[in-house]
């Protein structure tokens, strides 16, 4: 992992040389000797600590600069160095912001000690935040259900990758449980304890997508009353899960290739920082198709397409089946208000023979309904949906349902087409899409001419 990164602000250059010299072993130290060089490097790039003197010199002090720091909301912790050891000096630098002060000729022991118990404090701040963050924390206890081939196949796999710092591209279709690997892999590798910070690229307004992967400063543009850290910077020395990757629009995606290349981001506002995140990333897309058809950055799949995972369908683990029912009436029950037992054998048979299109997610939901309609501490068949349980029936009949989702599709879009004129801003506005994803879908509908650009 990289070293935090600190800078120190000392007019004196045997100071400097001295403080860096005690933490060079531990930390990637950056010196500056003046307020106008530490006002320069802080509006390019945010630090992890800063070690900032209080006397610099005629015309200036720390004070000024760390009142600067704390308004500008810059957002990573200060310790003071002062010569003027008394109640007065330090009131006022822990009024201001500061997190610790220093004196002037610390030995290693003490500037050890302070710089490691602020950075401690600062990352369970940071880790709080990304647990209450609107993305929410992903690293609950997890462990993969199923004992088929497949799945145990899979799991030896995630076990042999997940120790390593390698990006992960999971695969799969909807509904497969491609979050689940992401936290798997992340309980299993040594970030386990550290931020898992989950982000569906898809599901972020457009406008907004830049703000919530990088974070953007204050005044960056309107209504950016505060500076917010984005899931980057709340993700540091922990995983980032990115889901539906290719729906991310293309003007950012050179920005998330320069994350994953060199471990630096850029907020919205043009403050930098170096981050330490494992990326995992899922598609239910083909990826090298976009990349075809211009979709999708060629050097970023690339970057992507390290350790890839594939999550088979649930129709492809039907002996699976048994154990995530238990799962999921144990989990559920108690929301439902059933004290259910277990599943009968008919309603077993029934959902072994589904085809199950919307794979562990639909079978979830299968479950949670057939718990409400449960009588007598079981699940049985006239507990499920009607359209499951006619059971080998039931795949003629999802593929009727699904040409009826796909003529529904086709005559939204091209309603939508026709009300903005063809315009695919407006239609990713209304759609709240990225303007990507809005192409991607008509392209496949043929509703839009490959050979057109976005």
């Amino acid at each position: 992992m990289q070293k935090p990164e600190i800078l120190i602000v000392d007019n004196d250059p045997d100071t400097l040389s001295d403080l860096c010299l005690m933490l060079g072993d531990e930390y990637d130290c950056h010196t500056v000797s003046s307020a106008s060089e530490a006002e320069r490097l802080t509006t390019q790039r945010l630090y992890d600590i800063i070690l900032l003197d209080i006397d610099l010199g005629p015309g200036t002090d720390g004070f000024g600069i760390l009142d600067n720091l704390q308004r500008r909301e810059y957002g990573v912790p200060v310790i003071m160095i002062t010569r003027f050891n008394d109640a007065k000096t330090a009131v006022r630098a822990m009024k201001l912001g500061a997190k610790d002060f220093i004196g002037k000729s610390p030995t290693t022991m003490e500037l050890k000690q302070a710089v490691s118990r602020c950075l401690r404090e600062s990352e369970l701040e940071r880790v709080h935040k990304a647990f209450v963050s609107e993305a929410g924390d992903i690293g609950d206890t997890v462990n993969l259900t199923g004992k088929s081939q497949a799945m145990q196949e899979l799991e030896h796999r995630l076990l042999k990758i997940a120790p390593s710092t390698a990006t992960v591209l999971v695969t799969g279709e909807s509904g497969t449980g491609k979050e689940l690997i992401a936290k798997f892999v992340h309980r299993n590798s040594d970030r386990n304890g550290k931020p898992c910070i989950a982000v569906n690229c898809a599901a972020v307004t457009p406008n907004l997508v830049e703000s919530e992967l990088f974070g953007h400063e204050k005044g960056s543009f309107t209504g950016a009353i505060s500076r917010r850290a984005g899931k980057f910077e709340l993700a540091n020395r922990g995983t980032l899960f990115l889901d539906e990757i290719g729906e991310l629009p293309l003007d950012l995606q050179p920005k998330l290739l320069r994350a994953i290349q060199e471990g630096e981001i850029c907020s919205v506002g043009g403050v930098t920082k170096k981050v330490d995140v494992r990326l995992i990333a899922a598609t239910n897309r083909n990826l090298e198709e976009l990349v075809a058809k211009r979709h999708f950055r060629e050097d970023l799949f690339h970057r992507l397409n390290v350790a890839v995972v594939s999550v088979p369908p649930l129709r492809a683990r039907k002996e699976d089946i048994k154990e995530l029912c238990e799962v999921f009436i144990v989990k559920h029950r108690a929301t439902a208000k059933r004290t259910v037992a277990g599943i009968s054998d008919d309603a077993l048979r029934a959902l072994e023979s589904f085809h199950w299109p919307g794979n562990v997610r639909q079978l979830e939901n299968t479950i949670i309904s057939a718990l409400l309609e449960s009588e007598d501490g079981w699940i049985t068949e006239s507990s499920l949906p009607s359209d499951i349980a006619t059971g080998g029936e039931s795949e003629s009949h999802e593929i009727a349902k699904s040409k009826v989702l796909v003529r529904f599709e086709r005559e939204y879009w091209t309603s939508l087409s026709q009300r903005c004129d063809g315009n695919i801003s407006k239609m990713a506005d209304i759609a709240k899409m990225s303007r990507q994803g809005v192409y991607n879908i008509l392209h496949d509908l043929g509703l839009k001419d490959p050979a057109k650009d976005v």
